[in-house]
């Protein structure tokens, strides 16, 4: 019998001192490493290389935390 895993979601509020176009592009796996010190994440799957709706990655950047998977079930850059 296969191991049984278990699901975790997270929620985060963060508030910024910018413009939400200066930020929101910056919410990106592959942007990340622009801003977030020793950031690594492996691309699953992307159409366009960046963050985008069904874009699936992994990171095991916080390592208290483990592997984690993140998908994008809602993206929409014009509502910010």
């Amino acid at each position: 019998m296969k191991e049984m895993r278990t699901r975790i979601t997270h929620e985060y509020e963060h508030y910024l001192e910018a413009t939400c176009e200066k930020v929101f592009p910056l919410l990106c796996p592959i942007r990340e490493y622009e801003w977030i010190p020793h950031w690594q994440c492996d691309m699953i799957y992307t159409k366009s290389g960046v963050a985008e709706l069904g874009c699936v990655f992994t990171t095991d950047y916080d390592k208290k935390l483990g592997l984690e998977t993140w998908v994008i079930f809602c993206y929409k850059p014009a509502e910010r």
